[in-house]
């Protein structure tokens, strides 16, 4: 098992301003088209393939 360290206060606060910083202006189907991008990143450098479900207004759709 790997010992993965939580990261420090200091680095969560500036990845939120740098996040902050890259998504302002966004609207809102930009926004979530970010961070799905960020979190199959994510899970991809974990080894990770979890599964979809349509969110919001997608899942509502028929």
């Amino acid at each position: 098992m790997s010992e993965r360290v939580p990261p420090s206060l200091k680095e969560v606060w500036d990845w939120k301003a740098r996040t902050e910083e890259r998504t302002r202006g966004m609207d809102r189907a930009r926004l979530i088209e970010f961070y799905r991008e960020r979190a199959d990143a994510f899970e991809k450098a974990l080894g990770l393939n979890l599964p979809r479900e349509k969110s919001g207004r997608e899942g509502r759709r028929r």
